[in-house]
């Protein structure tokens, strides 16, 4: 559950951040955080909870606290309620790589996405019209406002045919011999037996890693700052500490760095990024660049556009490659700035993370560039 907060200073939002609430931008006074997250505000803001509505988003409740102001109560106003939003579905399928080069030839947009494609309702019955399929079965999508869908080409119906008839002479050729027809049925138990076992086993290990990762995650960052502190030729001194903080105010496109409980806020200029293919430049925005120093979240760096959010590969981008939660797409440079967190290179996070909003690659993400503004610097 997300808890929203209204009518916010910037100076009180920066006051949440310094005390370690971590939140995400709603509107331009309002504030979005986690619900075990609120009790802590309220004290950082000297605020008092009168309450909870219902906002008309799903999993989503407005808080409505009240401000302590030298003796007197400031009540927050209470803003018109938003309309629900119109919610768009996208549907995943799986389908041939020979049906993905057909649909890219015949204009589709779409993603790829766990060997998928997703494609918006409004191009669902024209992807359907040029496979000449039809939907089998369709499923929740463990993604927002996503469903799976199982559909059914022509060519798919061909081949099955094709397996029907050669498997209906063969059946006729068993029924003419029981011995054979009996060991048949002795194979098809067997092999199910097998594979509904080795099923079972598999989905319990992946159940398994799943419910692990938070806490490998915070092991590995854990480990990572153990080696470096008995790694390192010098100790991890006070002086150490400092000259870190001064290359870290010194790193190239930082205009403001705060330091909060277990956090660290990097504030940026405005951030450009190059179109390699036609290289044109684009505004992609100013960023708070949030590092966690104390390995407590999964994520070590988020990146929160304070420009703007523009619907990409998904909705509400922060960047290119960043998606609405303000964590990025690419696990590599996550691996890497676990490393360099653990290992107190705060300076060269801010570098790398900073290189990585203005770096765009030639791939499903990266043509989504030009839905920021374009730029004539």
């Amino acid at each position: 559950m997300s808890i929203l907060l209204r009518a916010l200073s910037q100076a009180q939002k920066d006051t949440l951040l310094g005390g370690g609430v971590l939140h995400n931008p709603f509107d331009q006074d309002s504030i979005l955080i986690d619900d075990d997250q609120l009790e802590p505000a309220l004290a950082l803001l000297n605020a008092r909870h009168e309450g909870s509505v219902e906002t008309g988003y799903e999993n989503l409740l407005e808080a409505r606290i009240t401000f302590e102001t030298d003796g007197d109560v400031e009540v927050a106003p209470a803003p018109p309620q938003p309309s629900p939003p119109v919610v768009t579905r996208s549907y995943r399928i799986r389908i041939r790589k020979s049906s993905v080069n057909r649909l890219q030839r015949e204009g589709i947009v779409f993603y790829e996405l766990d060997g998928c494609i997703v494609v918006d309702q409004a191009q669902l019955d024209r992807v359907l019209t040029l496979l000449e399929a039809k939907i089998v079965e369709e499923t929740p999508a463990p993604y927002e406002n996503m469903s799976d869908l199982k559909i059914d080409t022509l060519s798919s119906r061909r081949e099955r045919a094709g397996r029907q008839a050669a498997a209906g002479e063969s059946r006729n050729a068993m029924t003419m011999d029981p011995a054979k027809a009996a060991a048949r049925d002795r194979y098809v138990k067997i092999c199910t037996n097998n594979k509904s076992a080795k099923q079972t086993v598999i989905a319990g290990n992946l159940e398994g890693l799943q419910k692990k990762l938070p806490f490998l995650r915070s092991q590995f960052f854990t480990i990572s700052r153990q080696q470096a502190v008995a790694e390192s030729k010098e100790s991890l001194s006070e002086e150490r500490l400092k000259a870190e903080f001064a290359r870290l105010q010194q790193v190239n496109k930082l205009t403001d760095v705060r330091i909060g409980n277990g956090v660290l806020l990097l504030y940026t200029d405005l951030l450009y990024a190059t179109d390699p293919e036609t290289e044109s430049q684009y505004e992609i925005g100013q960023f708070l660049i949030i590092i966690r120093t104390d390995g407590r979240e999964a994520a070590p760096v988020r990146w929160l556009n304070q420009t703007r959010q523009v619907d990409g590969v998904v909705k509400g981008m922060q960047a290119p490659y960043v998606t609405a939660d303000g964590t990025c797409f690419a696990n590599e440079i996550e691996e890497t700035l676990i490393q360099l967190v653990a290992q107190f290179e705060f300076a060269a996070v801010a570098e790398l993370a900073i290189q990585f909003i203005e770096t765009i690659n030639d791939d499903e993400a990266g043509r989504y560039i030009d839905r920021w503004p374009s730029s004539n610097l």
